[in-house]
């Protein structure tokens, strides 16, 4: 969100038990399953919960913050680059630090048409390291290929990481 200064009228997100306020700032808000995060490009946020059981907290630029579900607090930490990172998909980019599988597959997931699944559970956990363009989950795919040594098999409606692991066979 972008949000034009002006004091007279608040600009209030709600997300699961979440609530942001702001006043001329950019901000982004993600509810996931366990709670809601707020990462703060420009300005300052008001965050709190719906409840009141969590005290307000301010957030600032370079600041992101978590709101858990059923929180008493609101942990606050300043992770400018972070924040940045996470931002990336505002210009079509997905940028890893060492980011698990899973948690890559999740972004593209959210912005791409066609499906990533990882077909081997113990896949989810590699980390990996890169920038990929959001609109070219393929070129991603292919290089997870070539990076944990896993065959890739891309449909026009799925990409499938890995493969199966037979439950008869056991590691020695």
């Amino acid at each position: 969100f972008e949000v034009a200064k002006d004091k007279s009228k608040p600009f209030i997100v709600a997300a699961g038990d979440a609530l942001i306020r702001a006043v001329g700032t950019a901000f982004s808000v993600r509810r996931l399953a366990a709670g809601s995060e707020v990462l703060v490009t420009e300005g300052t946020v008001e965050v709190w919960s719906r409840d009141g059981t969590a005290a307000r907290r301010l957030v600032n630029a370079g600041e992101h913050a978590f709101l858990a579900r059923d929180a008493k607090a609101i942990p606050v930490t300043r992770q400018p680059d972070e924040v940045n990172r996470r931002l990336a998909w505002r210009e079509g980019k997905l940028v890893l630090t060492r980011q698990t599988l899973g948690e890559a597959v999740a972004d593209f997931n959210r912005y791409s048409p066609r499906t990533i699944v990882i077909v081997d559970p113990a896949l989810r956990d590699q980390r990996l390291i890169g920038q990929y363009q959001l609109d070219a989950p393929e070129l991603f795919a292919r290089d997870v290929s070539l990076i944990l040594d896993v065959p890739v098999e891309i449909t026009t409606e799925k990409i499938l990481i890995g493969r199966a692991r037979d439950p008869g066979r056991h590691a020695i």
